[in-house]
């Protein structure tokens, strides 16, 4: 199992089961024996996915619109548009790729071209959040920042 796929099975967990991540992802490290480099890349992805959650909805929904899609492949395309947006180092054609791969593992071939149309649509975007999009700052910052609103007022 490669990493990314790893990371896929990680964030199913979390966002399908509620397993806390920090516990996922040390016994995926202990249960695979990645060399540093990817144990490193297999925590940013897992977290950063994480961290940014409210974003990268945002944008998957901006751009598929009105898209019904499986919480299996919102993951998937979560994962893939951190790469692209917060990973600088990670070629396109290797998040395209492994995502597909994952996809095609999971759910069979024809969901993976469905995943590839999608796939190509949503990382050739360039949408960019602007504060003119939302009705007030505050929830631009929501967003921009993947803080919840409610967290956001308190402050």
């Amino acid at each position: 199992m490669n990493v990314r796929e790893v990371a896929f099975r990680i964030l199913l967990d979390v966002y399908q089961r509620g397993t806390y991540s920090n516990i996922a992802l040390n016994k995926a490290i202990k249960e695979h024996p990645f060399i540093l480099k990817d144990r490193f890349f297999l925590t940013r992805l897992v977290y950063g996915v994480i961290q940014y959650d409210l974003r990268l909805i945002y944008y998957i929904n901006h751009t598929l619109k009105e898209e019904k899609l499986r919480s299996s492949m919102r993951i998937l395309l979560k994962m893939a548009l951190y790469q692209q947006r917060f990973m600088d180092k990670v070629p396109i054609y290797a998040i395209m790729n492994e995502s597909v791969e994952i996809i095609k593992k999971m759910d069979g071939p024809l969901v993976a071209k469905f995943a590839n149309a999608i796939l190509h649509k949503l990382l050739k975007s360039e949408f960019e959040l602007q504060p003119s999009d939302f009705a007030s700052e505050i929830e631009y910052h929501s967003i921009y920042y993947s803080c919840p609103l409610w967290i956001l007022k308190l402050i």
